[in-house]
């Protein structure tokens, strides 16, 4: 299994290996496999061993975005393109001696950190718009299942609220509470989450909220610009360019859903039925906030917490 904490493992590998197709004209995998899985290893200090098992997952998950994307086609079309597709494939890798005949692939071969990113944001925009960031540790395979219940928010909240069992939150809040760097943030998270298991939701929720828009400010380059959604979308942007485009989604995710919880609100009118971080810090809310609400947030924080 190979979760979202793994990302940056697999976009270092998809780097490394265009590196190497650049340097030795194209790709060999008898040779730049190994060379790329060593290197990972060093980087990360993992297991050549769990370094291929990451690689594998990933590269499963875009080749069925491939098919799923070709099948999509027009029937007369379908076979074609997947015959392309596979000759592509085979035309790439240089050990074989097809390329010298038949040539270089039609098309170049399009990175999985690209396919995955390319595939999966309009999910992510649509699970952010239901109050949802990319979960850590999800596991990569698992973003199908969320695809399959994505057109019905209870079946999104019923997928999260079975995904986020005692254990799971416990360690989580573990992992967010050591990526904090701001001591008097890390305490209060602290205290958040131990008011959360003696269900205290409401008082919770408010201070997760303070503690993830500072988290959010920390990447900025001005202290005094708290505007979160600018942070949010322009690391977005930056990691694409940088060729990293999980991490890009990782970041569109969070900007997503940042639109909801600070979207703009007119206290002279009725308060959203979301939880709103202006009527919640103000003291205007009356809502009373509920277990789901706080992992929300918590959800979030993880998501982020894996972005430095």
């Amino acid at each position: 299994m190979a979760t979202f904490r793994d990302r940056e493992v697999f976009e270092f590998c998809e780097k490394t290996f265009e590196e190497l197709k650049r340097q030795d004209n194209g790709y060999f995998p008898h040779k730049h496999d190994k060379e790329v899985f060593n290197r990972a290893s060093a980087q990360f200090g993992i297991g050549v061993e769990e370094v291929d098992k990451i690689y594998d997952s990933y590269t499963k998950v875009a080749a069925k975005l491939e098919i799923m994307k070709i099948n999509r086609l027009p029937k007369k079309k379908r076979k074609a393109a997947m015959m392309r597709k596979m000759q592509d494939i085979v035309l790439n890798n240089k050990d074989l001696p097809f390329y010298k005949i038949e040539g270089e692939p039609q098309e170049p071969i399009v990175p999985a950190t690209d396919i995955i990113e390319e595939g999966y944001k309009d999910l992510i925009s649509t699970l952010a718009h239901v109050g949802w960031t990319i979960p850590l540790t999800i596991d990569i395979q698992q973003l199908e299942e969320l695809r399959n219940c994505s057109s019905d928010d209870e079946k999104i909240e019923e997928f999260f609220l079975n995904f986020y069992t005692d254990k799971q939150l416990e360690e989580l809040s573990q992992t967010i509470c050591s990526a904090i760097d701001n001591q008097g943030q890390k305490k209060r998270f602290e205290e958040a989450y131990s008011i959360f298991k003696q269900g205290m939701y409401s008082s919770c929720l408010t201070v997760l909220t303070t503690i993830l828009e500072g988290v959010i400010s920390s990447f900025g380059d001005d202290p005094k610009d708290v505007r979160v959604m600018r942070i949010c979308n322009y690391h977005a942007s930056e990691e694409k360019n940088n060729g990293n485009s999980i991490k890009s989604l990782c970041w569109q995710s969070i900007y997503e859903y940042t639109t909801l919880l600070f979207e703009k609100s007119d206290f002279s009118k009725n308060e959203p039925d979301e939880t709103n971080r202006h009527w919640l810090v103000h003291g205007r809310t009356s809502q009373i906030g509920e277990k789901v609400d706080c992992i929300r947030v918590i959800n979030a924080l993880s998501t982020i917490s894996n972005l430095r």
